[in-house]
């Protein structure tokens, strides 16, 4: 190991190295997931209500709750507020909070640190 490749390990020995992963984003309620969404979401092409499977008028389909009309698939609701259309999106994985972010500017925000995006941690 070089003294230039030492002097690197020291400096990044203790800062937090965010992962690129693919993330499920979800612009009505700003929440952010790792996890794919499994629940489709619905539009009523008579009334325009919008509805998950579960919502529907028994439960289980795609017939709209307030008109009992059949409905198109939109999207995969988002986990947290299902009632909008989670995006898959670039983003990123911070281990030291164990969440999904999208802008990777999260490290300087909440850990008062240079961003270091991808990059690997030597001994690693």
């Amino acid at each position: 190991m070089s003294d230039k490749d030492f002097e690197k390990m020291e400096e990044n020995e203790d800062k937090i190295v965010m992962e690129e992963r693919t993330v499920w984003a979800c612009e009505e309620c700003g929440e952010v997931s790792e996890n794919m969404p499994t629940e489709p979401l619905y539009e009523c092409g008579n009334c325009g209500t919008i509805f998950s499977k579960s919502g529907s008028a028994d439960g289980s389909s795609h017939q709209c709750p307030d008109c009992s009309k059949f409905s198109s698939k939109i999207g995969l609701a988002c986990e947290f507020c299902e009632s909008a259309i989670a995006e898959e999106t670039d983003g990123y994985y911070c281990p030291d909070c164990d969440i999904a972010v999208i802008e990777a500017d999260h490290l300087s925000e909440e850990h008062g640190q240079e961003d270091v995006v991808g990059e690997k941690r030597y001994g690693m």
